[in-house]
């Protein structure tokens, strides 16, 4: 095992020909690089969830823009998030804006003593509406504890790529029937 954080892995894929046979395995080589995006572990909160999404370019020869977004997680509690944060990058994650708070995911006070935010966010490219769409769900707090019983909801934004800022988000609205 090497401590190098570069390591060139050659993987082989396989293909299913027409008339059910395998094709000739190829190999594809590929480097995985580890680097550090940010740091701030303080010993209260960490980031969880980072998950990232591309937007494609607009030439071949432009790179994608890859949209990360993550949160802070409390370690003392259970599931305790605060607002959704995004950064991007051009160069394929060589180098990467800095984290930016989303104000419109902070957590909204419904009354005294009760939160709601949005959770398990994730981006992903919608092709047909060329959009990058974030998907999660909402999240309830009474005395920043998880409530046992909570509304739940499917909870939707789309990137704004001219801000490079997500927009307000929404909750999807789902049938009237009782499996949903």
């Amino acid at each position: 095992m090497t401590s190098s954080p570069k390591v060139l892995i050659a993987g082989m894929f396989c293909f299913l020909s027409a008339g059910g046979l395998f094709a000739q395995p190829q190999p594809v080589k590929y480097a995985i690089e580890r680097s550090v995006m940010t740091k701030g572990y303080d010993g209260k909160r960490c980031w969880v969830h980072a998950r990232a999404g591309t937007i494609p370019p607009a030439s071949e020869a432009e790179n994608p823009r890859v949209v990360l977004t993550t949160q802070q997680l409390q370690i003392t509690g259970s599931d305790v998030f605060y607002a959704l944060h995004s950064a991007g990058s051009n160069d394929l994650g060589k180098t990467w804006s800095p984290l930016v708070k989303e104000d419109v995911f902070a957590r909204k006070t419904i009354d005294e003593n009760i939160e709601m935010t949005v959770c398990d966010f994730t981006p992903k490219w919608h092709a047909a509406t060329k959009t990058l769409l974030g998907t999660g769900h909402t999240v309830w707090y009474q005395d920043n504890k998880v409530m046992k019983v909570r509304p739940r909801a499917t909870a939707y934004s789309v990137y704004d790529s001219n801000t490079n800022r997500w927009q307000a988000w929404k909750e999807l609205k789902m049938p009237a029937h009782a499996k949903f």
